[in-house]
Order: structure tokens, then C-alpha cells, then sequence
């Protein structure tokens, strides 16, 4: 169910690997306030970048209604794929 200015992620990492072991920090979000509604979109450029066989985003801290659920709607991630 949707909760108005709620489940909405604020704090969150994403990271990349090349062995699904060791992970490196591409990018980090504190108390981000642009996704808190409905359908709402944006497009983060990651800070750090390089080649990847795998990609995670972890949320690291509680939504807009002070809750640890994950939810989120889809998830893109734009780059160049290498053979």
C-alpha cells in the first residue's frame, strides 16, 4: 500500500563488483528528498565509476516514514557494456 510521504527511499549505496565478493562504493545518498512522492523520478550520476560484472544498491538508512522497507517501483542503470 502507498503511504503518503512515506516508503520512499532517502539514504541508499550503490556498489559494484567484479566477483560478487569484493564491492566498491560507486556512489552514496544521504536524506535525498527529490524521490519523496509518488511516481516521482530523478537521475543520480554515480561519483565514482569503472567496469562491473554486477551491480547493487543497498538502502542504508530508514525512508521518509521512518521505516527500513525497500520499495521501489524499477531501477535503470545507464553505462557502456564491455565484452
Amino acid at each position: 500500500n502507498y503511504v503518503a510521504g512515506g516508503n520512499h527511499m532517502k539514504t541508499w549505496v550503490v556498489e559494484g563488483s567484479t566477483n560478487d565478493t569484493d564491492w566498491l562504493e560507486l556512489d552514496k545518498r544521504i536524506n535525498v528528498n527529490e524521490l519523496n512522492e509518488r511516481y516521482s523520478t530523478k537521475n543520480f550520476k554515480c561519483k565514482n565509476s569503472g567496469a562491473f560484472r554486477y551491480i547493487r544498491i543497498k538502502q542504508t538508512g530508514t525512508t521518509h516514514c521512518e521505516s527500513n522497507i525497500m520499495a521501489l517501483t524499477s531501477v535503470e542503470f545507464f553505462g557502456t557494456l564491455r565484452d
